[in-house]
């Protein structure tokens, strides 16, 4: 039986953000999943279905200007922002689940938020998935829209203008991508700042070389044309520590919404189950 419920907090400019949780009986461990630009976190629900199948709670939010958390949709005000709420995330799965590992689990824009999260923080944690992490995007913006949107974000920080996210590269499922295009709670806008933000944060993450210090799972399609896959294998290879790179071949941008998900599923939950071994053994030791 699974428990789901709505919870929220507010950020520090007292912007609420939606949560949500899938409570299961006798959890062996709790996901906190992190979602992409332009979706919101019930996009994962039939994901969230099959970890919850296979003894994993789930806790996710809605991140600021999407879904249903409040903020101008595509705005963010500072990265700092998407660093709280998953500290916020990470609190809430800690007073739920305090004898439980954690996980934190981004997809695109949420890989790269964990990922930045896990290397600057060094949270307590068992370990990190991510997806299609915005590292390295396939086709990189003009250095001069680049340097115009870094004077724009001192005038107009919150104008928002077109992703030009392609619907058809999530998936090579025409289904997946008729539901991505009919759900209106989808939208396809960023702000200046939000390019302003984003861009320095993959950037750090290109550039990053030391350790890890919790094991990282690092997924991503060989077809990815939305990130590149360079970006997640690159990263891999700068790391030092526990870290697991899985590249999909032929795979499209969201694998966890193509034909071959339940390989992926199970591939990931193969994965965590081994760290969560890891995480008991660690956890007697102290």
């Amino acid at each position: 039986m699974v428990n789901q419920k709505e919870f929220s907090w507010k950020t520090k400019g007292n912007i609420n953000i939606y949560a949500y949780r899938w409570d299961v009986e006798n959890a062996k461990a709790v996901i906190c999943l992190v979602h992409g630009l332009g979706e919101h976190l019930h996009r994962y629900d039939n994901m969230v279905a099959y970890y919850n199948e296979r003894g994993f709670s789930v806790m996710s939010f809605d991140n600021i200007g999407h879904g249903r958390s409040e903020g101008k949709r595509g705005h963010l005000p500072s990265f700092q922002v998407y660093m709280d709420n998953v500290s916020e995330l990470l609190s809430s799965a800690e007073k739920a689940f305090p004898l439980l590992p954690k996980f934190i689990y981004g997809h695109s824009m949420g890989g790269n938020i964990v990922l930045n999260y896990a290397l600057r923080n060094n949270p307590s944690i068992a370990g990190l998935v991510s997806s299609g992490a915005w590292i390295t995007l396939d086709k990189a913006p003009p250095a001069l829209l680049v340097a115009i949107g870094n004077i724009l974000k001192y005038i107009v920080p919150s104008l928002q203008q077109p992703s030009d996210l392609d619907p058809t590269a999530i998936s090579r499922d025409k289904a997946e991508v008729k539901k991505y295009m009919d759900d209106p709670l989808v939208h396809g806008k960023i702000s200046i700042n939000f390019g302003a933000e984003m861009l320095p944060a993959a950037k750090w993450l290109e550039t990053f070389q030391g350790p890890a210090k919790v094991p990282f799972l690092m997924m991503h399609g060989s077809e990815d044309k939305l990130t590149s896959p360079k970006g997640s294998a690159l990263l891999s290879k700068n790391l030092t520590g526990d870290i697991t790179h899985k590249s999909w071949n032929g795979l499209y941008h969201e694998i966890h919404n193509e034909p071959e998900q339940k390989e992926v599923f199970d591939y990931t939950i193969n994965w965590l189950e081994r760290k969560i071994v890891k995480w008991l053994n660690d956890t007697k030791e102290d």
